[in-house]
């Protein structure tokens, strides 16, 4: 969609269009005329660019994905998947990496209401670049429980966070924040893969007492079930499927009293 394609709604006149605003002023009538992000995310420039953008960051082509990228964003200011290529190129690829690109776009995208065009690309683009994103897990969950849904939600989040949740060399990751955010996905579509994880990793985090039977460390062991054991039975008591709450809580509560028992059952 070029300048041509943007008429008044007062009089029918062309107008010239400030897309960082989204708005023209007529310069027949006066009247003020500002357009839903929609019409320019579904334009067909755009539309052209975005797909040029993705195929390129698909080839891993970077620096082309990027130029397409720019491309997008000079009509469609906050397409998102055009913003999240561009900061990923900045923060990572770029000779002269900028870290703070990356931080700068997950601030962006907490205001922006998304179009349904968008979301699907987006998703693919943080999957497809999980490993970069490790340090912004807990935000692309947000992002995942507010814009998908059913199992699409399901299947982001565990093709998502599962290979990232296996590789953890600490429990520091498991903040209240992700919590919170994994049991309001997990009421919604259970998740039942990040359980699992999240279960053999009582055992298998190195943080664990578990691996080397270091219980003998008591203010270590007591840290481990207070910030990671005691909060993850909130998760599985968040599951939305009954079934599969009657075959998961049994496993924690088992798991939860033999560490118990371990630490001398003062818990």
């Amino acid at each position: 969609m070029d300048a041509m394609s943007f008429l008044c709604s007062g009089c029918g006149q062309p107008l010239d269009i400030d897309f960082k605003t989204r708005k023209g002023i007529c310069a027949w009538c006066g009247t003020v005329n500002t357009f839903p992000r929609k019409v320019f995310n579904s334009s067909d420039k755009v539309e052209a660019d975005i797909k040029s953008c993705l195929r390129c960051f698909s080839e891993q082509r970077y620096a082309d994905a990027r130029k397409h990228a720019e491309d997008v964003l000079t009509v469609a200011v906050d397409n998102v998947p055009a913003l999240f290529v561009r900061a990923y190129y900045d923060a990572f690829l770029d000779e002269n990496k900028v870290a703070w690109r990356m931080e700068e776009f997950f601030n962006q995208i907490r205001t922006i209401e998304m179009d349904a065009e968008e979301i699907e690309p987006t998703a693919t683009l943080f999957r497809t670049t999980a490993v970069k994103l490790e340090a912004y897990e807990g935000r692309v969950l947000t992002w995942a429980d507010h814009n998908l849904a059913g199992s699409e939600l399901c299947n982001f989040a565990e093709m998502f966070f599962v290979p990232l949740l296996m590789k953890k060399t600490n429990i520091n990751f498991f903040t209240r924040d992700l919590c919170d955010t994994l049991k309001s996905i997990a009421a919604k579509c259970s998740i039942p893969k990040v359980c699992y994880a999240l279960l053999a990793a009582i055992k298998n985090n190195p943080d664990s007492p578990y691996p080397e039977n270091r219980f003998f460390l008591k203010t270590k062991t007591q840290r481990f079930y207070d910030e990671f054991v005691v909060p993850l039975g909130g998760i599985i008591q968040a599951m939305e499927s009954q079934g599969l709450r009657d075959k998961f809580y049994p496993v924690y509560q088992k798991q939860k009293e033999d560490l118990k028992i371990k630490m001398g059952g003062n818990n």
